[in-house]
């Protein structure tokens, strides 16, 4: 970091990337440094190394690839979304990929991911609607309906994203939730 005093920036993302290319030990750094830079010339390279890595290493990717934000990491945020299994990294991807103007696509997919068999998804594609803050109207009525969901946890999330966006119309729905019998879901919902 001390070369960053005398580095310039395209100086700076070229070590990074060659570290990226070429030392597997420096890794992690020269990820976070291309994010901090917003090294747009590295989104596909960040892309790429992301094939095989671990959880941590991938989620550190895909934030590195929002904290950029350039609109080239749009297909590689969809892909994410669409394929993993890992809460974190569907959250950071929808909420990269709204950042960077394709936020009808990243509620698209959550909403798909709202009927997903596995409850971790529907409450992940919940918080991500409420991190976004997606108070378009089909997100707010995915979400009116995840109140509804069999899965306590996910009605939970389901009313805390409808309370992030404020949505008024979704008040019948809360107030049911808050009448229900899960203490929890209830407090969620209030």
């Amino acid at each position: 970091w001390h070369m960053r005093n005398k580095a310039d920036r395209d100086d700076l993302v070229d070590i990074f990337m060659h570290v990226l290319k070429k030392e597997k030990a420096g890794a992690n750094l020269a990820i976070s440094y291309l994010g901090a830079l917003k090294a747009e010339e590295a989104v596909e390279v960040l892309a790429k190394y992301y094939v095989g890595k671990d959880q941590n290493l991938k989620n550190q990717i895909i934030l590195a690839i929002g904290k950029i934000g350039n609109k080239k990491a749009a297909k590689f945020l969809k892909n994410v979304m669409r394929k993993t299994q890992v809460a974190r990294h569907l959250n950071n991807a929808a909420i990269a990929l709204a950042e960077i103007g394709e936020r009808k696509e990243a509620i698209k997919i959550l909403l798909e991911l709202l009927q997903d068999r596995k409850a971790y998804m529907r409450i992940n594609a919940s918080f991500a609607l409420g991190e976004i803050k997606a108070v378009e109207d089909a997100a707010v009525d995915g979400l009116i309906t995840a109140v509804t969901d069999r899965n306590d946890y996910v009605r939970s999330e389901a009313a805390v994203a409808l309370g992030r966006v404020k949505a008024e119309r979704a008040t019948v729905a809360l107030e049911k939730l808050a009448n229900g019998d899960n203490p929890f879901a209830a407090l969620d919902a209030v």
